[in-house]
């Protein structure tokens, strides 16, 4: 007998993507590591090439908009190019609100994104599917290269990572498109768009701070003195 309509999955049609088109983004929580004696969040960000599903992966102690723009620069070193657009959940760092039907970007990634030339692309609410080569991919790096392992340090863990990523997540035969991450990526690559000499994007931290009467400034607990003029 048919089963009753509350429990029956909604059928969708798998969505493919041509080469060099787009690249989906994500961060995933992994976990705490001490850091100066002290027990901190450790995050990883995740991108993955949507047509050949070649990945990067990167691990940092923040989960902000200037680790998010680090970790798109090192991704595209390491694809040695960029994809035309980049999909996004609704995240902070790149989709501060809806206003009038639309996102309203932060302004600090959209600068990044026009800077590099890709076109940033949010995923509806509430719809992880549309997502899911990335999504996918962060429970591989759960379930394949954290668990039941431990490391020394960020850097260590990050070297290590770099590793398993030529050795193991690009060169295993994937699930949905029965090839080889990087063979397939041997058709992509050359039409990512290239990047220029130089191409960077400033992720230095700028805070503003109002100077006391008695000339000291306060950051992170500590006070600095600042020359009286200012």
């Amino acid at each position: 007998f048919p089963s009753p309509a509350r429990f029956r999955s909604r059928a969708v049609l798998r969505f493919g993507t041509a080469p060099a088109q787009q690249a989906q983004v994500d961060w995933a929580n992994c976990g705490r590591g001490l850091l100066e004696g002290l027990y901190r969040a450790v995050y990883c960000f995740v991108m993955t090439l949507s047509f050949s599903r070649m990945s990067y992966i990167e691990f940092t102690w923040r989960a902000d908009t200037r680790a998010f723009i680090r970790g798109h620069q090192n991704a595209f070193a390491y694809f040695g190019g960029i994809t035309k657009t980049c999909l996004y959940d609704n995240l902070k760092s790149v989709n501060l609100a809806y206003e009038g039907g639309g996102p309203r970007l932060n302004p600090t990634f959209a600068d990044f994104a026009d800077t590099f030339g890709f076109g940033p692309r949010l995923c509806r609410p509430y719809r992880p599917q549309t997502k899911g080569k990335v999504e996918s991919g962060v429970g591989y790096v759960n379930g394949n290269f954290l668990l039941g392992d431990s490391f020394a340090s960020l850097e260590e863990l990050n070297a290590r990572a770099c590793g398993w990523l030529d050795s193991v997540a690009n060169v295993r035969v994937h699930g949905t498109t029965g090839e080889v991450p990087k063979e397939r990526f041997g058709s992509e690559a050359p039409l990512l768009t290239p990047l220029r000499p130089g191409m960077s994007f400033d992720t230095a931290l700028y805070e503003p701070r109002r100077i006391t009467c008695d000339c000291l400034v306060s950051y992170r607990g500590s006070r600095y003195s600042v020359p009286h003029h200012y």
